[in-house]
């Protein structure tokens, strides 16, 4: 929605303005884009102009699963809570993709 894309823009300027007043070695390492359905020609469109911009976008998209809610509420990880769930899966591959980072490589 449009207002998704405002508020994405309002956390980058204030990336910008904290790297600028507060930390020069600031970066951002992506975005993650969550409630993601790709079926939805707007999620496409959303995610598209956003890519667009050059921001950088994990790989990893989080969709939409009850479980996901229902992990919240139970105080748990989805990958605890149900291990099987696809959005599980997706927050391994999210581990995965941020490795490389966390081991300094």
């Amino acid at each position: 929605q449009a207002a998704d894309l405002h508020s994405l823009n309002v956390f980058l300027r204030m990336v910008d303005r904290v790297r600028v007043t507060l930390n020069p070695g600031l970066r951002l390492l992506g975005i993650l884009i969550t409630f993601y359905d790709q079926r939805l020609r707007h999620h496409r469109d959303i995610l598209e102009t956003i890519v667009a911009s050059n921001v950088p976008v994990f790989n990893t998209k989080i969709g939409r699963s009850i479980r996901v809610a229902e992990a919240v509420a139970a105080e748990e990880s989805v990958v605890s809570y149900s291990e099987a769930n696809p959005q599980a899966e997706a927050y391994r591959q999210l581990a995965k993709e941020l490795m490389p980072w966390i081991s300094g490589g």
